[in-house]
């Protein structure tokens, strides 16, 4: 007989499973090939993320970081442009519309005293050159985005958590006053405790009408 199902596990052979690999903690009695213990684990594991709702979490951290990094690179790549196109014509930037990137972190400045064209491209090529960079991270992050909803697809794990950050969760989820005993909890009875301090979570942080 061998744990395959989330109810029957504890959350210490969860974990001595996927962080020690140590599969035969599920074994109850008889013998089992180490595909076989790989796939009641896998199942186990499959389980609690769907129970969780890890997969939904991280689909919603990297559709907001990229709707977060497109926005602006969007947004920086318009007004780069825009006041190009006013130096050319005017001989000036558009005054009104430099504030706008301090808002996203990056410094320039125009001297209506000393006016100094060469100085201003030569800041907004710096600009240009930082916003490429945001523009590899949000193919990288479009490129996970896409491999999460393919793997779930194709039934493959789709959530990577590392030890410490499992740990973590432990010490968060007991904070918040649930009460996870690791040789008694199991793991269903995790994941629906992540899965109600997940929407208790982000219902406190909705905005008050």
């Amino acid at each position: 007989m061998i744990i395959d199902t989330a109810s029957e596990c504890t959350v210490y052979q969860l974990m001595k499973c996927w962080f020690e690999n140590k599969l035969s903690v599920l074994v109850i009695d008889g013998e089992f090939t180490d595909d076989e213990m790989r796939q009641a684990f896998e199942s186990i594991h499959t389980e609690y993320i769907d129970l969780a709702g890890l997969y939904k979490s991280k689909q919603f951290e990297l559709l907001t970081q990229i709707n977060h990094i497109e926005t602006k690179v969007n947004r920086v790549t318009l007004s780069i442009d825009l006041q190009r196109r006013f130096l050319e014509v005017f001989d000036v930037p558009c005054i009104a519309a430099i504030t706008f990137f301090k808002e996203y972190g990056y410094n320039i400045y125009w001297d209506s005293t000393h006016p100094d064209k060469l100085a201003f491209l030569s800041a907004l090529n710096k600009i240009e050159q930082r916003i490429k960079l945001q523009k590899l991270q949000l193919k990288e992050k479009k490129d996970e985005l896409i491999n999460l909803e393919k793997n779930k697809i194709e039934k493959n794990n789709t959530v990577i958590q590392s030890r410490q950050e499992f740990i973590k969760t432990l010490n968060a989820l007991n904070k918040y006053g649930f009460d996870v005993k690791k040789n008694e909890t199991t793991v269903e009875e995790l994941a629906l405790m992540i899965n109600d301090w997940q929407k208790d979570i982000s219902q406190n942080n909705k905005p008050k009408k």
